[in-house]
């Protein structure tokens, strides 16, 4: 169970200063969020010793934005295949 002790001091990032040293600066939850953001995250465990944890977040205008660059780079490499069979 997290304490807000806890909370805070998952959520202080470490800066690093001209002279060589550290300070804190509490970072909050979510800097920057859109109203119709989209989260996900995952854990994989493979065996006992290896962990991968993964989270994102994205908009509906990331998703299509993603979506006309796939189409975009599959376009040009069809038309790449096909220069290259004559």
């Amino acid at each position: 169970m997290h304490t807000a002790l806890t909370a805070w001091r998952d959520a202080v990032r470490f800066m690093s200063l001209k002279d060589g040293s550290t300070m804190t600066e509490p970072v909050p939850e979510d800097l920057i969020t859109h109203p119709e953001g989209i989260r996900g995250g995952f854990e994989l465990r493979l065996g006992e010793k290896i962990s991968l944890k993964g989270q994102g977040r994205i908009t509906p205008a990331g998703i299509v934005s993603a979506g006309i660059i796939t189409v975009a780079i599959l376009v040009a490499t069809a038309a790449l295949a096909r220069a290259a069979q004559r």
